[in-house]
């Protein structure tokens, strides 16, 4: 007895092949089964074949349509031998036997048959050979576009300036009538950066989403795709078709392994129907995008960096001007002064200058803080030290005047300690 080593059908015009082995393969329409049948007559889950040992066992799985053994509605798991005739919903199954015949190549010239001998259907050679260049077409399509989502990645590239050309690519390869790019830094209020429409969505009104399908996807960080929303059994995908979509992809966007947000698209005609492939096309565009954003934002990162180094040097220079740059020279004395800040600019200064009655000020103070805001505090107190120091020349009346024109120039949490000491050379009293 021939024994069953695989099982061959053709839908539309690809002719699909499974080999048999010992084990459970379950046949239907959904990318989880062992065998996805993309027919619309054929169920999610439709039907499954037990293998074990040589022999197969042929059971339905409560699918819509039925299945057909010889003709006769399948109502129990039943044996198969090698020359049934097996059929699921439409779709007819051609058991492969170790005994099957092989055809040799076919010559160009002739005409192909189908295995099956119910239709008597025939397919000439030009429309194998076109059915192979639309494949092979369709992975150059897939393998442009991939090319051209890394051409994103550009160094002087922001966030907001990838959303247009992403939207661009996904619209040439899936033809959605529907494109999202949803920012999800709260993923209970998530937020659309860009979107697009085809005509057939343009009057459809507000833009609504299945919450169930986006707060999964952002959870899980898993990649989504609803073949047919109507026919499906998951309860998820119920607000799909409320929605009136029929098809759609979700995936997951990805900054630095963190989810950031996601990106939609769906059709909402029945001619148009995403498959598993297009589901990994999708997410490796995902990918590639994610990729973009992340080096985008390193891009923005690193220009405010820049922008404040810059900024830095300037404030550094004006510090440079405002401390002394040169000090006065005291008869029996010996004067030097040296600041060193632990960061570009800081909140250390100092002051020697030489006072109308000819005795040295000198200076020595801290501001409250570092960096940028302590040196801007510096910038303030040494020009109203030394127009405080024209009226006065005692010490008490010197700090009290700068005491009341720095609180009235700042803020209660800004201050500053200050040494204010003044030298007589010609007594050495300080």
């Amino acid at each position: 007895m021939d024994l069953i080593k695989a099982i061959e059908t053709k839908i539309g015009d690809e002719l699909i092949r499974y080999e048999l082995r010992d084990r459970r393969v379950v046949l239907g329409r959904a990318a989880t089964c062992d065998l996805t049948l993309p027919d619309p007559s054929i169920s999610r889950r439709h039907a499954e074949i037990l293998c074990e040992n040589g022999s197969c066992i042929l059971n339905d799985l409560g699918s819509s349509n039925g299945t057909m053994l010889n003709g006769i509605p399948l109502t129990k798991p039943t044996t198969l031998n090698a020359d049934d005739k097996v059929t699921l919903a439409a779709i007819d199954l051609i058991l492969v036997t170790d005994g099957t015949a092989t055809s040799p190549p076919p010559d160009p010239e002739l005409t192909l048959t189908e295995l099956r001998q119910t239709t008597g259907a025939e397919i000439s050679w030009q429309d194998v050979s076109a059915w192979r260049a639309d494949r092979k077409g369709r992975r150059d399509r897939l393998l442009k576009m991939m090319l051209e989502a890394a051409s994103l990645i550009q160094p002087s590239t922001s966030p907001a300036s990838l959303h247009e050309p992403l939207l661009d690519l996904i619209e040439r390869a899936f033809s959605p009538d529907r494109i999202l790019l949803i920012r999800a830094d709260d993923p209970s209020h998530p937020a659309i950066l860009a979107s697009r429409f085809s005509d057939l969505a343009m009057g459809v009104g507000e833009i609504s989403l299945s919450r169930s399908i986006v707060r999964r996807v952002l959870d899980e960080k898993v990649a989504l795709l609803v073949e047919d929303a109507a026919d499906s059994p998951d309860t998820i995908f119920e607000s799909v078709v409320e929605l009136g979509v029929h098809s759609a992809l979700a995936v997951p966007l990805l900054d630095e392994e963190k989810v950031v947000g996601l990106i939609w698209a769906d059709s909402r005609r029945p001619d148009v129907r995403y498959r598993p492939d297009d589901l990994k096309a999708f997410t490796l565009l995902a990918g590639i995008f994610g990729h973009a954003l992340t080096q985008a934002r390193m891009n923005v990162h690193e220009k405010e960096l820049r922008r404040l180094h810059t900024e830095l040097d300037t404030a550094r220079d004006i510090l440079a001007t405002i401390l002394p740059t040169s000090l006065p020279d005291v008869p029996g004395y010996e004067v030097c002064a040296h600041l060193d800040s632990c960061y570009e600019v800081g909140g250390d200064l100092y002051q020697l200058r030489t006072l109308p009655d000819g005795r040295l000020l000198m200076v020595n103070g801290d501001v409250a803080g570092k960096g940028l805001g302590a040196a801007l505090l510096v910038a303030t107190i040494l020009p109203v030290l030394g127009v405080v120091c024209e009226k006065n020349c005692n010490p008490v009346d010197i700090m009290t005047g700068l005491n009341r024109h720095i609180w009235q120039l700042t803020d209660t949490t800004r201050f500053a300690t200050l040494f204010i000491g003044i030298l007589d050379p010609a007594t050495g009293r300080l």
